[in-house]
């Protein structure tokens, strides 16, 4: 495992030992994740309620999430965050196949606690400069955003106001003599599809990362999908399928945020099931790739902080 040449500081020597001797740990989502005390003041912690409703033409999903902590973190008067979907289940029944997996009617509600962490632009980067600086000697304090030239996490945005941590990234393309347009053409020869921002909904498709260099959040640069039950339009998979966003950055290094998707409501079913089919992918193409090689500071459910490399 190594850094190599991702990172702007040499961070070999981290280890979980370096964690134990700190003192620090964390937890995502019930997954084991090293972070450090300063995030814990942007934990929000309540519920999430997902209703998804059947009817012939149509599949709504709404999405509440709520906690007291969110009138805090973005400093309203709202304790609750709410996303509505709707879907034309006609189209999607004009596509590759003749009917979808759901019921003709009828509803479903399911309800989960709900953990994050949720703060303003400028709150997360005071953090990540806060992180690198006061850790003491650069190979023993946990790493952050701010330690690598490419993004760590992805994020979504609140009403422009806030953003919040959300997946992992997971696959780091290290580009000497290709091109971002290159990483696409791979996947789309494979016979992904980019995603069609105008017809998705930005609440589940709009993701964010931290670009070190500008100190800034940027609009995913590339999303694409592959629904593999059926060629749904927009390869929005309804009956589930893998989906990559990307980021190009500094020194031709690209990060790679995949996973695979449940169907509607579409959750994140695996992280790693996507990071090993996008690998083969990569590999079948000609491309070098080595698993688990890139100790991230981003370990979340199936994903063990351990990202793919791919070097042309």
């Amino acid at each position: 495992m190594t850094t190599g040449p991702t990172s702007r500081r040499t961070v070999l020597k981290r280890s979980a030992l370096s964690a134990l001797a700190l003192g620090i740990g964390g937890s995502a989502s019930g997954a084991a994740s090293r972070s450090t005390p300063e995030i814990e003041q942007f934990r929000v912690k309540g519920t999430r309620e997902t209703t998804v409703r059947y009817e012939p033409e149509t599949i709504t999903v709404t999405v509440r999430k709520r906690s007291p902590a969110l009138s805090d973190r973005l400093e309203s008067q709202r304790d609750e965050l709410v996303d509505e979907i709707e879907y034309d289940r006609t189209a999607l029944n004009e596509s590759k196949f003749d009917d979808d997996l759901f019921p003709e009617r009828g509803q479903r509600v399911d309800e989960a606690p709900w953990t994050t962490h949720i703060a303003r632009e400028a709150e997360w980067r005071e953090l990540f400069a806060a992180q690198s600086e006061n850790y003491g000697p650069e190979d023993s304090h946990l790493p952050s955003e701010s330690d690598y030239d490419h993004a760590v996490w992805t994020y979504s945005d609140i009403d422009e106001t806030g953003y919040e941590r959300r997946n992992p990234i997971n696959i780091v393309c290290d580009l000497s003599s290709r091109s971002f347009g290159d990483v696409q053409d791979v996947l789309t020869d494979d016979g992904w599809s980019f995603l069609d921002w105008d017809a998705l909904p930005p609440h589940e498709y709009r993701r964010f990362a931290w670009n070190q260099e500008l100190e800034q959040f940027e609009d995913s640069h590339a999303s694409l999908g592959y629904a593999w039950t059926f060629g749904d339009p927009n390869i929005y998979g309804a009956n589930g399928r893998y989906h990559v966003q990307t980021w190009e950055f500094v020194d031709g290094l690209v990060g790679v945020h995949c996973h695979e998707d449940t169907p509607v409501p579409h959750s994140v079913e695996s992280y790693t099931t996507a990071e090993d089919e996008v690998r083969t992918i990569f590999a079948s193409a000609g491309w070098e790739t080595s698993a688990n090689e890139l100790d991230l500071p981003n370990a979340y459910d199936d994903h063990n902080g351990l990202a793919t490399r791919v070097r042309d």
